[in-house]
């Protein structure tokens, strides 16, 4: 790029970032956007954090592994045209 045009383009940036930073509209917008990420920030770490106290009780667990394992019968019987599961 020559000066000319990097010239340009530092002083149109001066400019929108002084009349944005001097804009009362501008800084709401700005305030109420950081507070929307700070609350689903905490709201992400609640639902995390409730999740992984979920995933380790002995119900859930048991619950992911009859879940799978009709998965697995499904997909077999699908595969052996429509016959159940062998027995093991």
């Amino acid at each position: 790029m020559s000066f000319l045009g990097r010239l340009m383009s530092y002083l149109a940036n001066e400019v929108v970032v002084k009349s944005l930073a001097s804009s009362p509209a501008f800084q709401r917008w700005a305030v109420k956007t950081n507070q929307r990420m700070v609350s689903n920030a905490e709201q992400a770490a609640k639902i995390t954090h409730g999740l992984k106290q979920r995933a380790q009780s002995a119900d859930f667990q048991n619950e992911v592994r009859q879940g799978l394992k009709e998965f697995a019968d499904a997909v077999r019987r699908d595969f052996s045209g429509g016959r159940p599961p062998r027995a093991k």
